[in-house]
């Protein structure tokens, strides 16, 4: 149970330094080119969400595609291709759950811009 706190609070470390990173750069962007705060974090936060589901859409169809197991079967055996394919959809994934919390997160903002006006 100690080890799933201390995993998540590492989680939680990286999402908070990513946004964090993301903020700064879209506050520059905003001033350099003018644009409104909070429409600038909302494109940023649909940005990030689509980022994410298209990374998990292209992993499906790669490893949905007869062609790609085809040319895999003749090189390596069913069984080390089948474990790759769970590890590259379990990391697909993890990159989806990381981006939509991100964009999640860049959404709020942007609610809480628009709700002040700026």
């Amino acid at each position: 149970m100690k080890k799933f706190f201390i995993n998540t609070i590492k989680y939680v470390k990286k999402i908070f330094l990513t946004v964090v990173i993301i903020c700064m750069l879209i506050i520059m962007i905003s001033k350099i080119f003018k644009f409104k705060l909070s429409g600038t974090f909302l494109y940023s936060g649909l940005i990030c969400l689509i980022l994410g589901g298209f990374s998990l859409i292209g992993n499906i169809k790669i490893s949905s595609s007869y062609r790609y197991f085809q040319v895999q079967s003749i090189s390596r055996p069913i069984d080390q291709i089948s474990a790759d394919n769970y590890k590259s959809r379990d990391s697909s994934l993890r990159f989806l759950i990381f981006m939509s919390s991100i964009g999640a997160i860049l959404l709020l903002i942007s609610n809480i811009l628009i709700h002040y006006n700026l």
